[in-house]
């Protein structure tokens, strides 16, 4: 997992990369989506939530 694309159009998201660097998950991190996934991390299914944004 990393933080990538800062200061870029689309804007900052966190990446998760396979064995081979291939992106198997990419979560934008503007204001909608980060208060998605705290909400989701309050109510013990933030991987519930990430599994579903696959």
């Amino acid at each position: 997992m990393s933080r990538d694309f800062q200061r870029t159009e689309d804007g900052e998201a966190v990446v998760g990369r396979d064995q081979d660097g291939q992106v198997q998950l990419l979560v934008h991190l503007d204001p909608e989506t980060v208060g998605e996934l705290l909400k989701a991390h309050r109510f013990g299914q933030l991987e519930n939530y990430v599994l579903q944004s696959c």
